[in-house]
């Protein structure tokens, strides 16, 4: 074997090698990447909903991290196509436009309760119209298009902050008596219930991606100090004192239902001793549930 061919074989082999591991990097790349597909089982999330409630902060002068906090309680960032929930709201910013149908639909319905039509009249059932007005958008743009529903929750809580003497502020807790009037509560545990748990979430912070694919994320602030004494310009009802039983370790309200919901009892007078208690699922508010009952 001569100098020459002996050279052409070395080359030939190391030719060969290079391509062999090349070919071996292709096709670990292509296997690995439909794997790693798979294991996720969708793709990468989008991040316009961020985008949403970032223009709508700077539209309106509202803190983003306050509008975040606020559409996570009330939704967690979801749009839900358009659908409402089981108390009337739309979109990331639960924005309600509450119907007769709405409140008697179901198994569990009011049909025949004397109270549906001021209950469905109260402008706290509609804050989607008030959206509306304050925006220029339409309720069906309000109802079916995040970001517009994002801009009509941004526009109300600018609103709120307004009404309640509050100046425009960088300051996220500057806005504790806004977010309290974005509840609705017309009673002040429900408004302080709600706005305490906004910004317990701003403090901590969040972060998920929603049913649609929108990645959200709201960093923690936990050197945010609301401004709770803001919560007496709201000057909401207090919650009705009794003598009712409570354990010390609970904050109990008593807050009797209204005598057209239901059956009229007088327990224990009757003779019917109380014995249990019953804890529901609410899906809804404080104050939804307070409303409905």
């Amino acid at each position: 074997m001569t100098s020459d061919t002996s050279t052409r074989r070395h080359a030939k082999r190391r030719r060969t090698g290079l391509l062999a591991a090349a070919g071996a990097l292709v096709v670990a790349g292509s296997v690995a990447v439909p794997l790693t597909a798979q294991a996720t089982g969708a793709a990468p999330a989008d991040t316009a909903r961020q985008r949403d409630f970032a223009a709508a902060a700077e539209e309106y002068h509202v803190p983003e991290q306050v509008l975040l906090a606020v559409a996570y309680q009330e939704s967690a960032w979801d749009g839900h196509a358009g659908k409402h929930s089981t108390t009337g709201g739309y979109g990331p910013m639960h924005l309600t436009d509450v119907t007769t149908e709405m409140v008697s639909g179901g198994g569990a319905g009011a049909v025949g309760r004397s109270d549906i039509a001021s209950f469905v009249a109260d402008p706290a059932q509609h804050t989607l119209q008030a959206a509306a007005k304050l925006t220029g958008l339409s309720a069906q743009e309000l109802r079916s298009n995040p970001a517009a529903n994002i801009r009509g929750g941004a526009a109300l809580l600018a609103s709120y902050q307004k009404a309640t003497g509050g100046l425009p502020s960088g300051e996220p807790g500057d806005w504790y008596g806004a977010v309290a009037r974005y509840s609705q509560a017309s009673q002040e545990q429900g408004a302080k219930a709600f706005a305490n748990r906004v910004f317990a979430t701003l403090a901590k912070g969040a972060h998920r991606t929603t049913a649609d694919g929108q990645r959200v994320t709201l960093a923690a602030m936990p050197q945010v100090k609301p401004a709770t004494g803001q919560l007496a310009k709201l000057r909401l009802k207090a919650a009705a004192t009794a003598d009712t039983e409570c354990p010390a370790t609970v904050d109990c309200t008593f807050v009797p239902a209204a005598s057209s919901n239901g059956q009229v009892s007088s327990r224990p007078g009757n003779g019917i001793r109380i014995d249990s208690i019953v804890i529901h699922d609410i899906e809804g508010s404080y104050e939804s549930a307070i409303a409905t009952f």
